[in-house]
């Protein structure tokens, strides 16, 4: 989002009590650096790395190539359910670590399956 335009308020700015510019510097920069702390690796089809670098943005924290046709990625997410999210990959992404991720997307994909 961009900053399009801004208005000056009548009203006296307000500080949080003890809040200093280097504090707040410091708070914006861990939340937005901290992406979370769930690590999840998927085998993911060459061919689509390019549209998961413009889907998970920041999330996507590296790929490796694994083989002539895949390649190893790695992505953060705040909690394991926001895996999701890798759904929309359909047959071009395989999850393989951490279990519990495996368990997720194994249970969505039978969820859908049983809808059709």
């Amino acid at each position: 989002q961009r900053l399009e335009g801004w208005d000056v308020l009548p009203e006296v700015r307000r500080l949080r009590p003890n809040a200093t510019l280097a504090s707040v510097s410091r708070d914006l920069s861990t939340a937005v650096e901290n992406r979370g702390d769930i690590t999840i690796i998927a085998m993911l089809s060459k061919d689509r790395l390019d549209l998961a670098r413009r889907i998970l943005g920041v999330r996507l924290a590296s790929s490796k190539p694994a083989d002539a046709e895949q390649v190893e990625i790695t992505v953060i997410y705040d909690q394991v359910e926001s895996v999701r999210q890798l759904l929309q990959f359909g047959a071009h992404l395989r999850v393989t670590s951490p279990p519990e991720a495996r368990a997720v997307m194994r249970d969505v994909a039978t969820a859908m399956a049983a809808l059709y």
